[in-house]
């Protein structure tokens, strides 16, 4: 009788082995506690918070030295750390074992982050404006305008002017074209009978316009020459003819 009854509760022994060792094997590997997650997920935002201030701390320091350019490339990486750092507690929250009320500093710290990213932001708007213009600076001082010529005294120093070249050049093609006009305009003249003078060759940038007649001419000294006929003098040309000489004003047209 002992007998019958020792196999019985090795049996239910045996059973209850069994079914506690298949339930650890359902439940698969055992989760780490509540408090080792805050531990671990609090460690890791607190230091890259922490990456943000100095980050942003360099950033201040070189906007003391009036480094414009390395300011705004700090201060840019600190708010995307601590938007970075935003979103992770944002994410944490929405998670079941992180929605009681023992992990609200959470929220705390990201309102804090949040007030950072927005006073680093409004320092960006001013320091990026000033970053750009010093990149332009800078950008002149690596490719420095071209030495005037020997030509050209008169531009160097404070006075340089780095179009002068071209305006030169402009200005005595204008010159041309004027002198190059005023040989054509004389070329008509004399050919519808007139006479012009012609340019001076010694100045061709201010070439003399050739000489008009007036419609009351003034009494002129006759010099006779022996055997030569003096010719005629034309008379006063319209404003027709005067227009198609070139000659026409508008004083030809008042009465």
């Amino acid at each position: 009788m002992a007998m019958v009854f020792g196999c019985f509760a090795l049996a239910i022994a045996c059973l209850v082995v069994g079914w506690i060792v298949i339930q650890q094997r359902m439940a698969g590997p055992p989760k780490p506690t509540e408090e080792r997650l805050e531990f671990n997920l609090g460690a890791r935002l607190d230091r890259q918070i922490a990456l943000g201030d100095k980050t942003s701390d360099e950033g201040k320091v070189a906007l003391q030295k009036e480094d414009y350019i390395t300011a705004a490339a700090k201060l840019g990486g600190a708010v995307k750390v601590w938007e970075s750092a935003v979103d992770q507690i944002s994410k944490l929250r929405s998670k079941p074992e992180y929605s009681g009320e023992e992990y609200s500093g959470y929220e705390n710290k990201a309102q804090l982050v949040n007030q950072k990213i927005h006073d680093a932001r409004q320092m960006l708007t001013v320091i990026e404006f000033r970053a750009m213009r010093q990149r332009v600076e800078q950008e002149k001082q690596k490719n420095p305008p071209p030495t005037p010529s020997a030509t050209t005294p008169a531009n160097t120093g404070a006075n340089y002017d780095p179009d002068y070249e071209e305006q030169v050049k402009r200005a005595k093609m204008k010159a041309e074209l004027r002198k190059k006009e005023a040989e054509e305009k004389a070329a008509r003249e004399k050919a519808a009978g007139g006479t012009a003078e012609e340019p001076r060759k010694d100045s061709p940038a201010t070439p003399e316009t050739p000489a008009v007649k007036s419609e009351e001419p003034k009494p002129e000294t006759k010099t006779e020459t022996p055997g030569v006929e003096e010719p005629a003098p034309a008379p006063n040309p319209k404003p027709a003819q005067k227009e198609a000489n070139g000659e026409l004003k508008v004083e030809d047209f008042q009465p």
